[in-house]
């Protein structure tokens, strides 16, 4: 639909938008935390599953609006969405300034030290390898903890896993994660 009627798709994104808005005013108005969880899968450990070009015409005007408005109002919004972001990352959290980012896949070349490098002031939502998570050790998850919260460089970090605690994840592997401080 992108390639072939990316005019109705930028329409339906803006009105999804005008409808995040709604979400934000009300818990802006709310005595909730003031944190708003969006986005969408939109990559593997390829990249995004359209071109950069796509984003940025069809997509971004929608997010740009969304997250003006968001900032506006003192909400910090995550976007969430595993695998390789790199390829439109500036323009996400550059151009439109999405200022929280979730589900980030290490797995996929996502580190806390490079977005860091990059971002500096991005907060970030987990980024422990889901595999890691259910199939290493206690003692390789607490490593791998211990190296993002380094990463880090202390603040801006959400210690989680990167996607999702995987079906027969150990839970002495979850505490292990959690465990680092």
């Amino acid at each position: 639909a992108m390639l072939m009627e990316p005019d109705l798709v930028s329409r339906k994104l803006m009105v999804q938008a005008g409808a995040g808005i709604r979400w934000a005013e009300a818990l802006a108005a709310s005595p909730l935390p003031k944190v708003m969880l969006g986005g969408g899968d939109m990559a593997d450990n390829r990249g995004p599953v359209y071109s950069k070009a796509c984003f940025q015409e069809v997509v971004l005007p929608s997010y740009r609006r969304l997250l003006g408005r968001c900032a506006e109002l003192g909400i910090h919004y995550v976007f969430r969405t595993d695998g390789n972001l790199w390829p439109v990352a500036d323009l996400l959290f550059g151009e439109a300034g999405c200022p929280g980012y979730g589900e980030t896949d290490r797995d996929a070349g996502m580190t806390m030290g490079e977005l860091r490098k990059r971002f500096p002031r991005l907060v970030v939502w987990g980024n422990v390898s889901s595999s890691l998570l259910q199939q290493g050790t206690a003692r390789q998850v607490k490593e791998e903890s211990r190296r993002i919260l380094d990463e880090s460089g202390g603040s801006g970090y959400f210690q989680g896993c990167s996607n999702a605690i995987i079906t027969g994840t150990p839970p002495e592997n979850v505490e292990a994660m959690f465990s680092v401080r």
